[in-house]
């Protein structure tokens, strides 16, 4: 699964480690249109586990060429209050992604799909 966003901006893209904070900063306006598609399936950690609104962008670091890492961290909450189960923690994850020299980007969310035992053969 692919996440498709573009930079609204006219000029050429040049990907370089100096793009970063730019790029940190265009994911975190973006956040409110997109935080649900970041969140992964949390069965790892329960089936009760749900996400808690408040996703934070930590940074974004260059990997080489046009590809880039968006690193994140958000909450998830477990209530069951029949047998006074309240917890809450905070998942720290990343997802891939590459800038076109247009300002496509494309992140690859294949890894926050769900996940069946059939995968694990």
């Amino acid at each position: 699964m692919l996440l498709q966003l573009e930079l609204a901006n006219n000029e050429p893209f040049i990907a370089d480690e100096n793009r970063c904070d730019f790029l940190a900063g265009f994911f975190t306006a973006q956040l409110t249109n997109i935080h649900l598609k970041l969140v992964r399936d949390l069965s790892f950690i329960s089936q009760l586990a749900h996400y808690k609104d408040g996703m934070q962008i930590s940074h974004v670091s260059y990997l080489h060429a046009n590809r880039y890492q968006l690193h994140f961290v958000y909450t998830w909450h477990i209530f069951q209050g029949c047998i006074g189960m309240d917890e809450t923690g905070e998942v720290k994850d990343k997802a891939t992604f590459t800038v076109s020299d247009l300002g496509k980007i494309k992140v690859d969310l294949s890894a926050f799909e769900a996940q069946s035992t059939a995968d694990e053969l």
